[in-house]
């Protein structure tokens, strides 16, 4: 996601001195300038704040088809990762809580990587 934002922010005017893109051939230069043009603008970096479990699942898995699905998909990453289940059982949050805390929200994104 890193590199991706990278390419978003940085102005292709010159591209010619950019290490990350002489390194891509040229197909794959010409598919990221072609979904640059298709998306108008930069996408936004990933806010570390307290988020609705459904909204962060969904941020997850934005192709799934319903809000009760990305909850479910991201439950199964989060209990099959043991060690991240049980950091986020340390922070005390209610189990029928309907929103991850900012630290909850840092404990999955160290995890499972931005979504």
């Amino acid at each position: 996601m890193t590199w991706l934002i990278f390419v978003l922010t940085t102005d292709f005017t010159d591209y010619t001195d950019n290490k990350l893109l002489k390194n891509m051939t040229e197909k794959a230069l010409r598919e990221l300038l072609q979904l640059i043009n298709q998306a108008g603008e930069p996408v936004k970096p990933f806010e570390i704040r307290s988020y609705g479990k459904s909204e962060l699942a969904m941020l997850y898995f934005p192709d799934a088809k319903t809000k009760k699905g990305a909850m479910n998909n991201l439950n199964y990453w989060i209990d099959y990762n043991g060690e991240l289940r049980e950091k986020l059982r340390a922070q005390n949050s209610p189990p029928n809580a309907h929103r991850y805390t900012r630290r909850e929200v840092e404990l999955i994104v160290e995890y499972l990587c931005e979504p």
